[in-house]
Order: structure tokens, then sequence, then C-alpha cells
């Protein structure tokens, strides 16, 4: 008996669609049409003992016998088809939002019908964008790698040549030092942005307060020339579990930026909240300069590796275009999330939300991410 259940439900479960909305269809039309009447009698018989029926009583058993069943067994197919497409709705964001392991379940893989193809479609396309996504990666760092050579002999011919230069060949001399030197840290960005797209972090426990005066104290000394000052708002610890190096410089790379783009004599504000009741969760970051912002349509952007916002393509200031880029990738490597807002009364603001442990714990790595 259980064996020919398992097989009914296993042929059920393989119908296509098409089939099992027409055959329940059928099914509640053909209840309505014969086991109504002939239900409707013997429910009377049942609750009443009589065969004439009030108007109230007669809507009744047919409410029961009827309209109930189908109530039901539409919720029931319903469920069936809505809940598959639930969970590849949610593993789609996923994918979406960086997760390349990101697949669909494999009881809705293994239906025969078309949610389960529509699994199965999903789940390889999903494999062969993390194969392309990988090799892409591993192109981007061999060539990155590869360049290092010929940026060396170069170096080493210019000072070679440098013995015999005139006064007027040193000037040339010394711009192509310059141009190697930013081909060289261009490289360097390049084959650190690959390389973490190709590997997990080890966490460990890391207090996000002490990184924050660390990079604090870096930047305020290079804007002191020009007036420059950060003012820091943030409680007495922040533990979370990370890589402190990537976070470090997630945190270097927005300040900097901001100090950057923040006028003369004026401040670079830097706070951090803890967020969620009763217990925080998350820890919210906030880096906001006084500058003049970015156009709004450029705010997804400016996270993109090489945007540059038009107003700051001079290279002397808007840098090589990666900063950003790879504080949004430490950022979603730690589970978090990071955007910009141009912020009320001028300014680009930063928000970057990562999950912790607050006080001392220090036994396992939140497994929840923030949402933004």
């Amino acid at each position: 008996m259980m064996k020919a259940c398992r097989a009914l439900a296993g042929w059920w479960q393989d119908m296509p669609l098409f089939w099992k909305i027409y055959l329940v269809t059928l099914g509640f039309t053909a209840s309505i049409v014969t086991v109504g009447e002939i239900g409707e009698d013997v429910l009377a018989r049942m609750l009443y003992g009589i065969e004439d029926l009030s108007e109230g009583e007669e809507f009744f058993v047919w409410t029961v016998v009827t309209i109930l069943p189908t109530v039901l067994g539409s919720y029931l197919l319903a469920r069936q088809l809505a809940d598959p497409l639930r969970r590849l709705t949610r593993v789609a964001s996923q994918l979406s939002r960086g997760d390349l392991k990101a697949r669909g379940a494999t009881q809705d893989a293994a239906r025969g019908d078309e949610i389960g193809e529509l699994t199965r479609a999903f789940n390889y396309m999903a494999t062969h964008f993390e194969h392309e996504f990988n090799n892409e990666r591993r192109l981007l760092a061999d060539i990155s790698h590869e360049l290092r050579s010929p940026l060396t002999r170069m170096g080493l011919a210019v000072a070679l040549m440098r013995r015999q230069a005139t006064p007027q060949q040193t000037l040339y001399l010394d711009r192509l030092e310059l141009e190697s030197e930013r081909m060289n840290k261009l490289i360097a960005s390049l084959l650190d942005y690959a390389r973490r797209e190709l590997k997990t972090i080890l966490p460990q426990p890391v207090d996000l307060c002490d990184l924050v005066r660390d990079v604090a104290q870096d930047a305020s000394f290079e804007g002191m020339h020009e007036g420059k000052t950060l003012r820091i708002a943030m409680p007495d610890s922040a533990r979370m579990f990370g890589n402190p190096v990537l976070l470090r410089q997630a945190l270097d790379n927005v300040v900097r930026n901001a100090l950057r783009h923040t006028p003369p004599r004026s401040t670079v504000d830097v706070t951090l909240t803890p967020l969620g009741e009763p217990q925080p969760q998350c820890m919210e970051i906030r880096v906001r300069d006084h500058g003049s912002g970015v156009p709004d349509t450029a705010l997804k952007d400016i996270f993109r590796p090489f945007y540059r916002v038009e107003a700051a393509r001079n290279r002397d200031k808007g840098g090589v275009g990666l900063g950003l880029a790879l504080t949004e990738q430490a950022v979603r490597i730690h589970h978090g999330h990071v955007k910009a807002y141009n912020a009320n009364g001028g300014g680009l603001e930063v928000v970057i939300l990562l999950p912790f442990v607050p006080g001392d714990s220090e036994k396992a790595a939140p497994a929840a991410s923030c949402d933004a």
C-alpha cells in the first residue's frame, strides 16, 4: 500500500503543470455537478434526519459538500506551485548579490514538471556563470602578473639611461618613472581585486573601533596641511569576525576618498553605530564628506571597478578608480552591504553595514548577513 502511495505521489509530482491544473479543475467541476447532489442528501440525513431543508440549511450543506473541498484543493495546488517558485526567487536574489554558489533546491530540480525544468535550467545557468566569472578573474590576475615583468625591465632601463642623460632627457625620464609607478599601483590593485574573488577569508576577531582609530590617525596626518580634520563618534568597542587587513583597507579607501573630496578647512564625519534590538546584529559605519557629492545616477556606479565620476577624472586627484570597488568587495566578502547617498546639506555619505559580535564573544562568526 505504501509503495503504491509513493508511486502515485511520484506520478503526480512529475505531471506537467497544465495537466495538474486541468485535472484538479475537472475534479472540482465534477464534484459540484455530481457529488454535490448525492452529498447534499446524505449530509442532510446525517445532520438533520430530514429530507426537506430550509434555505439556510441547504446553503450550509452545499458549502460543506462542494465549496470547502474546492477551497482546500485550490490552496494545496497553489502551495505546490508557489513554494518552489519562492525558493527559486530567493536563490536568484542570492546569486544577484554575488553568491556564486547559490543553487536551486535539490527536491525542486528532481521534479519532472515545468518547475523542475526551470530549476535545472537555473542551476545550469548559475554553474556556467560561476565558471565564466572565475575564468575572467583568473585571466585578469594572469594578465596583471605578466605586466609586472616588462614594467620592471622598463624601470631598470630608465635607471641606466639616467647615468648619461642630459637635463632635458631627465625630464622625460622623470615622466616615464611617474607613469611606470602609476601602472605598478594599478596592477597591484588589479591583482588584489582578482585574488580576493578567487578565495575565501579566514575570519578572526576584529575590533572595528581599533581599525577606525588607526585609519583616522593616518588620514588626519595627510589632511593636516589643508586644514582637513576627521570627527569620529563611536562606542568603546565593536567586535566582529573577519579579515582585519581587508576591513582596514575598506575603511581606509572610503575615508581617504572622503578626505580627498572634502574642501580645505572642513571635516570628514565618521560614525559607528550598533543596529538591532534588543541584541545588536550589525554595525553601521557612516563616512561623510562636505564636498560637491556625485550625480544621483552615479551613486550605484561608483563602486564599480574603474568607474569615475566625470568631475573626478583628474588622475592626480581621482586615483585609478579601484578604491571604492575594493571597499565594496571587502564588505561583500564579510556578508555586509555598502551604499552611497548625497547627504542633506551637501557632500557624499557612504554607509557600510557589517554583521558583528558585540562584547568579547569570540566563539563563532555570525551566520546572518545585514540587510541593506
